[in-house]
């Protein structure tokens, strides 16, 4: 689900910190053979939560930007901060 307004973003961020939460608590309980396991499927959500806060706030990632040249990326921002200026 894409983030669409900040309570969408206020929401996506606090369910990070929940999730960051479980995690910690889990490495304090599991053996690190099973939280290696366990972790993952958290881990696969807070770095999908923080793509769709990235893609809200209009950061390029590098791995977004490889395949485009320098200058059609500093074209891209631009262009997403003068649709933020106007907000």
């Amino acid at each position: 689900m894409a983030i669409e307004n900040r309570e969408q973003l206020s929401i996506t961020q606090q369910k990070i910190a929940k999730l960051e939460l479980a995690l910690e608590r889990m490495r304090r309980t599991y053996t690190p053979r099973d939280y290696l396991v366990f972790q993952q499927g958290f881990v696969a959500l807070i770095d999908q939560m923080r793509r769709e806060i990235d893609e809200y706030l209009g950061i390029v990632r590098d791995e977004d930007v490889a395949d485009e040249s320098l200058d059609e990326a500093v074209e891209a921002l631009s262009a997403q901060l003068a649709a933020l200026s106007t907000h």
